[in-house]
């Protein structure tokens, strides 16, 4: 039995110090065996061989069955030897099995160490989210008592809200009735308004020809006297055409020459003149320039709205006449 072969076959599958000690314990074991057999058969061979010697003695004619039971302790011997050899195949079967499975232990092992490792590190990882989760529980749980709190203020604003509300459903209720009165009342007023409107309306009308009649009465000596007029047309109230071919009311209107050259005379009449009939006025002037060659815009009127209004009248080239002018 060589034991440096059998620790080379083991060390291949354990550390060098388990493998020596094993294959000291086969060599041990197998030596041990074959000691005790040899004593035990050397007891039986020389007994044997006592008997024989005997038997020689006694009996010549029996030799022939001493070596027949040499011959069968030879058998027995193989047989032996035999069942030793395949007893240390199939410790030594056993033992290769028992190596198989303890590298498969060790790399089984190996791979729960990984598994453990990673496990602790998800446990880790589990107890941080259950830190996070409990500490966003928690502020959930304050957000939760405040969003209470303002649910309770809430109850309680819409509590005084309907009661505001009851209350100005009760006001509305009085000011849709007072507003039913005021609305008579100011309908009764509008008739009365604009009867009044009516009557304005028809004063100012009467006021306007007034003015009118006054300064088609005096403005050609008007026009002579300042800016050298003669009149071929006299002044009046009608209507006149356009550039359009249309028939235009117009306040005053008629004709004049100066220096051999024939003008119209435009003129607007207004009680009280503003910015907006100036627009109006100019936007008529540019209708009739398109058809008139020359045009003298002029303008008469009781007072002006503004007193910056006379200066850009001036700028707009129209000539202004106040009512007094028409008394002298």
């Amino acid at each position: 039995m060589d034991k440096k072969n059998i620790y080379e076959k083991l060390k291949e599958v354990l550390e060098e110090k388990a493998a020596l000690g094993v294959a000291e314990a086969i060599v041990q074991a197998v030596e041990s065996s074959e000691r005790r057999i040899s004593k035990e058969e050397f007891d039986f061979i020389k007994e044997t061989m006592r008997k024989i010697l005997k038997l020689h003695e006694e009996n010549g004619n029996k030799i022939s069955e001493l070596l027949k039971v040499q011959k069968d302790t030879a058998k027995s011997l193989d047989s032996f030897k035999k069942l030793t050899e395949e007893n240390f195949n199939k410790v030594w079967k056993s033992i290769n099995e028992l190596t198989e499975a303890h590298k498969k232990s060790e790399e089984r092992l190996t791979r729960l160490e990984r598994v453990v490792e990673e496990l602790a590190e998800a446990q880790k990882r589990t107890e941080e989210r259950v830190n996070e989760l409990a500490e966003a529980q928690k502020k959930a749980e304050e957000r939760l008592t405040r969003l209470e709190r303002v649910v309770e203020e809430l109850a309680e604003a819409q509590k005084k809200a309907e009661e505001r509300l009851t209350r100005l459903e009760k006001t509305v209720e009085k000011l849709v009735e007072a507003q039913k009165k005021t609305e008579e009342s100011i309908n009764r007023l509008t008739l009365t308004v604009e009867d009044l409107k009516t009557q304005v309306g028809g004063h100012s009308h009467t006021i306007g020809h007034i003015l009118e009649d006054k300064a088609i009465a005096k403005l050609p000596k008007i026009l002579k006297k300042r800016f050298n007029f003669e009149i071929d047309v006299p002044l009046k109230r009608g209507y006149l055409e356009n550039d359009k071919g249309l028939k235009e009311e117009v306040n005053i209107f008629g004709f004049a020459k100066k220096n051999g050259i024939r003008f119209l005379l435009l003129g607007e009449g207004k009680t009280r003149f503003s910015k907006k009939d100036l627009n109006d006025f100019q936007e008529k002037i540019r209708r009739f320039e398109k058809k008139y060659e020359n045009i003298f815009p002029f303008i008469v009127t009781y007072i002006l709205s503004s007193a910056e209004l006379e200066e850009e009248i001036k700028e707009k080239g129209i000539q202004c006449f106040l009512s007094f002018e028409f008394e002298r």
